[in-house]
């Protein structure tokens, strides 16, 4: 039996997905026999045979042995659900009520107060008012958030994000991670 790409490409795939689960289990404290410990009949078997493996695989040359696609989506499949176990931005995210352009300051201030700070809804972007710049604006007179025309930046992380990937700092949580998207909540992480 000769070994093309194709094995290779899957071996190399292989290997990726159980460096992601030993990352993800990292977290948490523990190495892949901790977790395959945890685990009880036929997951258990199935994931000692993707450790010894991966050993082989990774000590020897790659030609011998060929992962299967099913040992990749097993792989994934168990990182996914270590995943789903752990602490994620979504797990401690705050849906804010959005204001827009036109929200007087009055108008905002429920939301300031309970949650730090509030968001206004901008064409391509979401502009993070804190407690300090509302009494600021307050404090000279404005009924409406004046919008600098250069904006800071804004840090948005997708909604499986693990908490201790976070430092000190609001994240605005979307589906994908980007400015848009139908999820939308707030992390404050500047308290944690």
């Amino acid at each position: 039996m000769v070994i093309g790409d194709n094995n290779m490409n899957t071996n190399e795939q292989f290997l990726s997905e159980y460096k992601h689960l030993e990352q993800e289990l990292r977290y948490d404290g523990l190495s892949v026999l901790d977790y395959e410990n945890s685990l009880t009949g036929n997951t258990a078997e199935k994931l000692k045979v993707c450790r010894i493996m991966r050993n082989y695989l990774s000590h020897n040359d790659t030609v011998f042995i060929a992962a299967s696609r099913e040992q990749v989506e097993f792989l994934a499949k168990c990182c996914e659900s270590v995943r789903q176990q752990s602490s994620t931005a979504k797990d401690y995210m705050k849906r804010v009520k959005l204001f827009n352009t036109k929200t007087p300051i009055k108008d905002m201030l429920t939301t300031a107060d309970k949650y730090g700070f509030a968001i206004i809804e901008l064409i391509d972007n979401y502009y993070i008012i804190t407690n300090d710049m509302i009494i600021h604006q307050l404090a000279n007179n404005h009924k409406y958030i004046d919008i600098p025309k250069r904006q800071p930046k804004n840090t948005y992380i997708t909604k499986m994000t693990r908490l201790e990937e976070l430092t000190k700092n609001i994240y605005i949580i979307t589906d994908n991670g980007a400015a848009t998207g139908k999820y939308l909540g707030v992390l404050d992480m500047r308290d944690a």
